[in-house]
């Protein structure tokens, strides 16, 4: 996936496409919000729900250890805030202080992206 068609997911398809990114099969809804499937281990689980929980959204960054993946990841981080917030915000985004600011949602498409492009 390219990044206009990341940032074009609805939050719902944005948790598929991480768990798929993550090795998760067989996923499919329970519900009108709750989705379970094999996880990597084949175990059958809940889908965690990356783009509104930011616990989980630090989750995907802590798997992000070398410190090249780590800047290309700010990068990328930088440019999903970019495209996601408001003009009157984009001084925030220029001092960087969006970052300690970003969504779940917004960390969940950069860290999507930046598995993208290790493909």
């Amino acid at each position: 996936m390219n990044r206009d068609e990341i940032l074009s997911l609805s939050p719902a398809q944005l948790r598929v496409k991480v768990a798929k990114a993550k090795g998760w099969t067989h996923i499919h809804a329970i519900g009108s919000v709750s989705l379970i499937g094999h996880n990597p281990q084949n175990e059958i689980d809940a889908v965690p729900d990356w783009a509104n929980d930011i616990a989980a959204a630090f989750e995907l960054e802590g798997e992000i250890t070398e410190l090249q993946d780590q800047h290309e990841y700010a990068n990328i981080l930088y440019v999903v805030i970019r495209s996601t917030i408001s003009e009157v915000d984009q001084k925030s985004i220029e001092n960087r202080f969006a970052f300690i600011h970003a969504t779940a949602e917004q960390r969940c498409r950069a860290w999507l992206m930046w598995k993208e492009a290790k493909r």
